[in-house]
């Protein structure tokens, strides 16, 4: 659990809003307006997950961040039907190479 602790205090000094994740889920379960509670808040983050969601993962929030750049995840699977790692390459190829990242 510190170690979740720890991944999401580093996650926020980044300036990525996170919210607690329930176990086996993809989005925060029981959060009622997470979008507007994900956070950096240092003291929050503690006592989310030392207390209140203890066993939680970490979901960080995209959209705009504090500093008023935006946040997005570009998500692309190799499937059988289809490659993700091609459409990329495809895309990057007409509009150019994405920027480097975290």
């Amino acid at each position: 659990m510190d170690t979740v602790l720890n991944a999401a205090h580093a996650y926020a000094r980044k300036g990525l809003r996170v919210i607690p994740i329930a176990p086996r889920s993809k989005f925060p379960r029981g959060i009622e307006g997470w979008q507007d509670l994900a956070t950096t808040n240092p003291d929050l983050i503690t006592d989310w997950w030392t207390n209140t969601w203890p066993h939680h993962g970490i979901g960080i929030a995209t959209g705009i961040r504090d500093d008023g750049t935006f946040f997005f995840v570009l998500d692309g699977d190799d499937r059988d039907t289809h490659s993700g790692t091609t459409t990329l390459t495809n895309l990057e190829t007409i509009h150019g190479k994405l920027p480097n990242t975290l």
